[in-house]
C-alpha cells in the first residue's frame, strides 16, 4: 500500500509523458501484488467458510472503484486538472495506510512457518496452477479489452447518446459489484460446482 501510495505522488510530480507511463506501470505491479497479498491476508482473518466472501470483498474494492472512483477522479481532474487526481488518490493511500496499522492484527489465522523461494516456484511446475492462470488471464483480456473501448464503441457503434455513457458504466461497475458478491457467496456455499457452472 505504501509503494502504490508513494507512486501516486510520483504520478502527480511527473515532468512528462515518458516518465508518467513508467511510474503508472510501477504503480500497477504495487497494485497487483497488493491484492494478491490482501486476499491471502483476508482468507486467514475469517473462518474456512467465509473465505470466498472474504476474497469477494477485497475484490469488491476493484469494482466500486469503478461505480465511484472513475467519475470522482474525471470531476476532480475537470475542476482541478489531472495532477489533483493523483493528488487525492496519495492522500486517500495515507488514509488507507493508517487503517490497516490501527485495524488489522500482525498475524493473520493463515499465518505459519515461511516457505523458501525455490518451494514457491515448484508450485509453477502444477498443471491446475497454470490452468487457473490462464483462465484468469483470459478473463482479464477480455474484460479490460472491452472495458478499454467500450465509451468509443457505445459511441459510434451501437449510436447512444453521449449523455448516456456514463450510466451504462454505473450500471456496469454495479453488475461487476454484485457479481463480485454473488461469486464469494456461491464459493463458500459449493465452491468447484459453481466455478464450473460459471
Amino acid at each position: 500500500a505504501a509503494a502504490f501510495t508513494i507512486g501516486q505522488a510520483a504520478c502527480a510530480l511527473a515532468p512528462d509523458f515518458a516518465s508518467m507511463l513508467l511510474l503508472r506501470i510501477a504503480v500497477a505491479v504495487a497494485h497487483g501484488a497488493y491484492f494478491g497479498v490482501a486476499m491471502v491476508g483476508a482468507v486467514g482473518l475469517v473462518r474456512h467458510d467465509q473465505r470466498g466472501m472474504a476474497v469477494a470483498l477485497i475484490l469488491s474494492g476493484l469494482t466500486v472503484s469503478n461505480v465511484i472512483g472513475v467519475p470522482a477522479g474525471t470531476a476532480i481532474g475537470n475542476i482541478w486538472g489531472w495532477r489533483a487526481t493523483f493528488w487525492v488518490m496519495c492522500a486517500l493511500g495515507v488514509v488507507s495506510i493508517a487503517a490497516m496499522a490501527a485495524l488489522l492484527p500482525r498475524k493473520t489465522g493463515s499465518s505459519r512457518q515461511s516457505v523458501s523461494f525455490g518451494s514457491e516456484v515448484r508450485v509453477l511446475a502444477r498443471q491446475q496452477v497454470w490452468t487457473s492462470l490462464i483462465l484468469m488471464l483470459m478473463l482479464m483480456i477480455g474484460q479490460f479489452g472491452l472495458f478499454t473501448y467500450i465509451t468509443p464503441t457505445l459511441l459510434e457503434i451501437t449510436g447512444l447518446d453521449e449523455d448516456l455513457v456514463p450510466w451504462v458504466l454505473l450500471l456496469n461497475g454495479v453488475g461487476a459489484t454484485i457479481g463480485v458478491f454473488l461469486g464469494g457467496r456461491l464459493a463458500d456455499w459449493k465452491l468447484m460446482p459453481s466455478l464450473n457452472t460459471m
